[in-house]
């Protein structure tokens, strides 16, 4: 995961996050075991039911759609994180591309704007006579 901060003010920040497929995979199958366990198919058992028939049923964009909305909060937290700034505010999110769901490949591009503690130099303390 990749993470970039852009300054737009002394206390407003924007945090541009890459995520790539390989690090979303593994919320894509956690999302493909969340919605077999709900979606009922005559023949197969809850959460016995196949990746096929579940993006046939459903559709793969919402088994990422799933995926995207479970894991974000975890790459924002291990942005905030890997950039060391220091949020006050609660984040505005805006998702700017989704990987291809037919194609199994493609990287979640988010950004997030947030405010954030500003920097305070104090002036050098002397104790005058």
């Amino acid at each position: 995961m990749k993470s970039a901060v852009e300054n737009l003010t002394p206390t407003r920040v924007k945090l541009n996050v890459e995520v790539p497929f390989e690090e979303l995979k593994p919320n894509i199958d956690a999302a493909y075991k969340t919605i077999s366990a709900q979606v009922q198919v005559p023949g197969f058992r809850k959460g016995r039911v196949p990746n096929q028939l579940i993006d046939q049923r459903v559709g793969r964009g919402y088994v990422i759609e799933t995926a995207i909305n479970d894991g974000l909060n975890d790459f924002y937290q291990s942005a905030v994180q890997e950039t060391g700034i220091r949020p006050l505010t609660r984040p505005e999110v805006e998702i700017t591309e989704v990987p291809d769901p037919a194609a199994k490949d493609g990287q979640l591009l988010f950004t997030v704007e947030l405010d954030v503690r500003p920097e305070i130099t104090l002036p050098e303390y002397s104790v005058s006579k």
